[in-house]
């Protein structure tokens, strides 16, 4: 598919993660938690509050500099879950409540987006990266003759990343030039690149626990990119008892978050504090689609 002109029409698949704060530092490369939805998007808005300042000299305009001032944010949301509700707030949720202190502060957190265009099924992709939401408003009216939906208004202020000072990704899915890995993998996680990282992916150590019947193993890209392990399952990862080289069966495969220390950690219905060797194939790949490359290590869970 290749770009044409296409207005936009529609926004929808609100999402947010929470932003490790302390990951964003200068030279750092920021972490984010799970991706989840904030269903039921109606609008959002966005403005930068963008200024120019302009330098004259022999009767004319010789330099023009602009920058990015707040960046204002305001959502129109059909409903939202309680519990995101209070995780976006920094508010307190248990047993199906919200309790809102008056020293609650909001968490950062990256929102993630989708703009709809006219003609197949053409979107704009959107990450903004450092988001914090205020208190809301909240006000209701009874039901009437004519009913008014109540949705629930969100305001918002972005800031750049410390890290990057990048404050905003966007990517169009009918643009020849976008990545299908990117565009595929966008809300798993946050994306902080349009670009592939196409760095080596290589396991680097492992560490068992028999009591948790569990093995972790941990994994880095070549350049110290973060990436996610994709696809993680018993026909491309296995564990090996040495005493008898019996192949263990495992219960579950868990993918870490995207980070430079990708890991992956595997539940087994036995683990003994035995030796064990862990064989990894190129099957494995990250959400970039880098293959692994093959290797084994030796893991002797601890009690």
């Amino acid at each position: 598919m290749a770009y044409s002109a296409r207005p936009a029409i529609g926004a929808k698949d609100l999402v947010y993660a929470l932003l490790s704060e302390a990951s964003d530092v200068a030279g750092g490369t920021p972490t984010y938690g799970t991706v989840k939805p904030l269903a039921g998007l109606g609008k959002i808005s966005q403005n930068p509050n963008g200024n120019a300042s302009v330098l004259y000299g022999d009767d004319q305009a010789l330099h023009v500099a602009d920058s990015v001032g707040k960046i204002d944010l305001g959502f129109d949301l059909a409903d939202i879950n309680p519990s995101a509700y209070a995780e976006i707030l920094g508010h307190t949720y248990g047993a199906g409540g919200v309790l809102e202190k008056s020293t609650d502060q909001s968490p950062y957190v990256a929102v993630g987006f989708k703009k709809t265009h006219t003609g197949s099924s053409v979107e704009t992709y959107y990450w903004l990266y450092k988001v914090k939401f205020l208190k809301p408003d909240n006000s209701a009216e009874t039901k009437k003759e004519s009913i008014n939906f109540q949705s629930l208004s969100l305001k918002a202020v972005a800031v750049p990343l410390v890290s990057s000072s990048v404050w905003r990704l966007w990517i169009r899915t009918d643009d020849a030039n976008a990545s299908a890995t990117v565009l595929t993998a966008f809300f798993s996680t946050v994306v902080l690149s349009a670009s592939v990282d196409l760095g080596a992916l290589t396991l680097t150590s492992g560490a068992g626990d028999a009591s948790d019947k569990t093995i972790t193993l941990t994994f880095a890209k070549a350049g110290g990119g973060t990436t996610k392990i994709a696809n993680a399952a018993a026909t491309n990862i296995l564990a090996v008892l040495d005493s008898d080289h019996s192949v263990l069966t495992p219960v579950s495969f868990l993918a870490g978050e995207a980070s430079t220390a990708p890991t992956v950690t595997i539940t087994f219905s036995t683990l003994t504090e035995a030796a064990h060797t862990i064989i990894v194939t190129t099957d494995v790949k990250d959400t970039n689609g880098v293959a692994c490359v093959a290797k084994s290590i030796a893991v002797t869970p601890a009690a």
